[in-house]
């Protein structure tokens, strides 16, 4: 299980995520719907090992995307709204990566 940071460049440093929607933007981009699009940018963002789990290295967005494309899911918690939510990046029937 990994806790996940975001890259702020108004503080510039890491910050916890806000929302799993913030961090599929910045895995995979996104467009507004006047046809804006913003690129993904999966190397502002850090998976780290929550304390007592097995997992021994923090990841970059990019590499928890590779694993994820390897069939490997990658499950993580965050705060949203004062509590603790569960969240995971893994491949969805039809091949995709998905945030859920």
């Amino acid at each position: 299980m990994y806790d996940v940071l975001v890259f702020d460049h108004r503080l510039a440093e890491h910050r916890p995520l806000d929302s799993k929607s913030e961090l599929a933007r910045l895995l995979f981009g996104y467009t507004t719907n006047n046809g804006q699009r913003f690129p993904a940018q999966p190397d502002l963002v850090r998976f780290v090992a929550r304390p007592g789990s097995d997992i021994r290295d923090a990841m970059t967005g990019t590499d928890a995307i590779a694993k994820a494309e390897g069939g490997e899911v990658i499950n993580f918690v965050y705060r949203a709204e004062g509590r603790r939510t569960e969240g995971s990046l893994a491949r969805i029937g039809n091949g995709e990566l998905r945030v859920r």
